[in-house]
């Protein structure tokens, strides 16, 4: 700011210099979707695509996809990046993160508070307008009850028919907070998320999703857990088919078969064994009888006493 020189008599007046314009495309307006044109705006959405891995999986090489996230974002207030880490489409149904989801409630004037580990998660929605708190709870129970998991010895046991390793084994605690907060905001914000069109997160639609909540890979895996692996039952601790293919006797063959009671095998081990010791003790009859062989003592004195007669 420049000052003219001042006369007699006259005040000093304060000359603003002429404002120097940006660069045509630089500046904030520029990175904003809100004052982009379709064009930019398509473009921006076909470089996302190509970004690699600054972007989810399930958007890379999928320029349509970005261009719907994008699209719906713009509705929520987001822009380009923030809405592919917290959007995904699911045939043609926007479907948020549960904490992109938890954003938009507190972003309507509510609160949210969420207490979560890999057994249960609890998450607390209280309203702004009338201070009426709900809470939801979700257990791995309630996860192995809805056919997310099974449970092995206390924990999340979930594989894909492949035998690979989903979500719920591998991230139960963000798995079991997803669940947990998108059921309290449906029941708590209704008006919130019928708002802007979302309802459900993507894993609750049956998509494989990462520990983030965003679907993986380049198409949508359907979520498809693994029933015909049931939990193995726990064996003897001793081989006792082995140990009564080997017995001698029929002693060693009823030793055999009350240290498996004693050992407490399972009904079918047992059924297996008692049949085994049944076949032992065929083979074993049938060795004495062929080692004891016929009497012939008997014809042996006849026919001595028949020479000396024949002698005498």
């Amino acid at each position: 700011m420049s000052v003219v020189p001042a006369e007699q008599g006259v005040s000093t007046v304060p000359v603003e210099p002429p404002a120097v314009p940006p660069a045509p495309g630089f500046g904030v307006r520029a990175l904003d979707i809100r004052y982009m044109s379709l064009e930019q705006i398509t473009r921006v959405c076909e470089m996302l695509s190509r970004a690699g891995d600054a972007v989810p999986r399930a958007y890379r090489g999928n320029a349509n996809a970005v261009f719907a996230a994008v699209m719906f974002g713009a509705g929520l207030g987001l822009q380009p990046m923030a809405a592919l880490q917290g959007i995904a489409v699911v045939e043609g149904q926007p479907t948020l993160t549960a904490t992109l989801l938890g954003a938009l409630v507190v972003q309507a004037g509510h609160e949210l508070h969420t207490e979560y580990d890999d057994t249960q998660a609890t998450a607390a929605i209280t309203r702004g307008d009338s201070g009426k708190t709900t809470t939801v709870t979700w257990t791995l129970e309630r996860a192995k009850n809805a056919g997310l998991c099974q449970l092995r010895e206390g924990r999340p046991w979930a594989r894909s028919k492949s035998g690979k390793p989903l979500p719920w084994e591998l991230y139960p605690a963000a798995m079991l907070r997803s669940r947990a907060v998108s059921e309290c905001a449906r029941a708590a914000a209704p008006d919130v998320l019928f708002g802007y069109g979302v309802q459900y997160t993507s894993e609750e639609l049956g998509i494989v999703v990462d520990q983030d909540g965003l679907p993986l890979g380049g198409e949508l895996q359907r979520y498809e857990l693994a029933y015909d692996q049931p939990a193995p039952e726990p064996g003897p601790s001793c081989d006792w088919l082995a140990l009564a293919a080997e017995a001698n006797t029929v002693d060693e063959l009823d030793a055999v078969w009350r240290g498996a009671r004693h050992d407490q095998a399972p009904h079918h081990y047992l059924q297996r064994l008692e049949e085994a010791g049944k076949r032992r003790k065929a083979e074993l009859a049938r060795q004495t009888s062929t080692d004891t062989g016929p009497d012939t003592s008997s014809d042996q004195n006849s026919d001595e006493s028949q020479t000396a007669e024949i002698t005498a």
